[in-house]
């Protein structure tokens, strides 16, 4: 009978094997939902282009145009598609709201579609 010295480290180099093969199965399925959702929620072009005021970086535009989509994305599905932890796009949110004036993501969307008052 094998002593339990031997069999230790076995047991763990199959159980960090089958770790890493779970995280690549969820890794694949978290890329195949992304896919899903791009393709049942296709990106709009705005009707006019946004021109970036002082202040607004790129990384700020792209969230602007994130929150302004008309599938109206939770803050946690923009992180995800600008690559970005959550509390960094709410800080970049307090950030532009700051510089437009805005108190809402409502009064976002407002102010950025102008007296249009509906995303096209």
């Amino acid at each position: 009978m094998e002593s339990g010295g031997k069999r230790a480290p076995e047991h763990a180099g199959l159980v960090l094997q089958a770790r890493a093969q779970a995280l690549k199965r969820c890794r694949d399925m978290l890329r195949e939902c992304e896919l899903l959702l791009e393709s049942l929620v296709p990106e709009q072009p705005h009707a006019t282009p946004l021109a970036a005021p002082n202040g607004l970086s790129e990384r700020d535009m792209e969230l602007i145009r994130l929150v302004c989509h008309p599938a109206n994305w939770p803050y946690s599905y923009i992180a995800v598609r600008m690559q970005l932890t959550l509390p960094t796009v709410h800080r970049i949110r307090g950030k532009v709201f700051k510089l437009l004036g805005v108190r809402c993501r409502i009064d976002l969307v407002r102010r950025v579609m102008g007296d249009r008052g509906v995303i096209e």
